[in-house]
C-alpha cells in the first residue's frame, strides 16, 4: 500500500532522471534540451510536493498517506477499505450493497487521523444510500461536533448532506436558514457540478423556498451532469434522492 501511494512520486523521479540523461547528451543550447530541462525541474518539484508528507488543497498528499500507513495500523486498514470501495464503485456497486464490516465506525481518538476518518464519512454516505436518514443525521452531527481528521472537502459534503436530510424530514427553518444553507452556498463555489450538491439545492428550492423556476433550472442541470457522470451507480442513487424530494413535495 505504501508503494501504491508512492507510484506517482516514483514516476516523477524516473521522468526527471531520463530528462537529465537526455540533457547531458543534447545540452541546453537547443529547444529539445530546454524542454528536457523543464521536465527535469517539474519532475523534481512534483516528486517533492507529492512525496513530502503534507496536506494540500484540503486533502492528504501521497506522502502523508504513506506516512500514516507506515505508522498507524488503523490507517493502513482504512486505506485498504477505501481502495476496495472505490474499486467496487467503479464496477457499479452501491455503498448499501457492500460488506457492512467495511463501515464500522472507528473510535473518536483514531478518527483524528485523516485516512481513518474517511471511513466515518463513507458510513454517513452508506446510511443515506440505505435511506436511514435519522441515523445519518445523528452521525453527521456527532462528527461535526468532535475533533477529527476529516478533510475540509469531506466536511463540506457532510454539511450539505445534513442540510438535505433536514429538508426532507423536520425542515426546521432555524437549522436550515441560520446554520446549514449558507455553508452549502459556500460549497457551491467549488463543487457546483457535483450531483449531490445540486440535489441539495434542488431540495432547498422545492421544499423550503418553493421556487419552481429555480428548481426546474437545477433539475435540468442535474440531468446534464449525471448523464456523463463516471459512476453510474452514484448517478442512480442521486436520481432516487431527487425523486424523493418530488414525492415529499407532492404530499405537502
Amino acid at each position: 500500500m505504501v508503494v501504491h501511494n508512492f507510484g506517482g512520486v516514483i514516476f516523477n523521479i524516473l521522468a526527471s532522471i531520463i530528462s537529465l540523461l537526455i540533457l547531458l547528451v543534447v545540452g541546453l543550447n537547443s529547444l529539445f534540451g530546454l524542454i528536457c530541462f523543464i521536465f527535469l525541474i517539474m519532475g523534481i518539484l512534483l516528486a517533492f510536493s507529492n512525496g513530502w508528507p503534507m496536506i494540500t488543497n484540503s486533502i492528504n498528499n501521497d506522502g502523508m498517506n504513506a506516512f500514516d500507513i507506515m505508522h498507524y495500523p488503523e490507517a493502513a486498514r482504512a486505506f485498504w477499505i477505501t481502495l476496495h470501495i472505490s474499486n467496487r464503485q467503479q464496477q457499479g456497486e452501491r455503498l448499501k450493497d457492500m460488506p457492512s464490516s467495511w463501515f464500522t465506525l472507528p473510535s473518536e481518538e483514531s478518527m483524528k487521523n485523516g485516512l481513518v476518518s474517511s471511513i466515518a464519512v463513507y458510513k454517513c454516505n452508506r446510511f443515506v444510500d440505505e435511506r436511514r436518514f435519522e441515523e445519518a443525521a445523528q452521525l453527521i452531527d456527532h462528527l461535526l461536533s468532535i475533533d477529527t481528521g476529516i478533510v475540509s472537502i469531506h466536511r463540506s459534503i457532510l454539511i450539505a448532506e445534513r442540510t438535505y436530510i433536514e429538508l426532507i424530514t423536520t425542515n426546521k427553518e432555524e437549522l436550515i436558514e441560520n446554520q446549514f444553507i449558507n455553508e452549502v452556498f459556500k460549497i457551491m463555489k467549488y463543487l457546483k457540478n457535483e450531483p449531490s450538491i445540486i440535489r441539495v439545492l434542488y431540495a432547498y428550492n422545492v421544499l423550503r423556498r418553493k421556487n419552481k423556476n429555480k428548481a426546474e433550472q437545477l433539475k435540468k442541470k442535474f440531468e446534464k451532469v449525471v448523464s456523463s457522470y463516471p459512476y453510474p451507480q452514484e448517478a442512480s442513487a442521486e436520481r432516487e434522492l431527487m425523486q424523493l424530494v418530488d414525492e415529499i413535495a407532492s404530499r405537502v
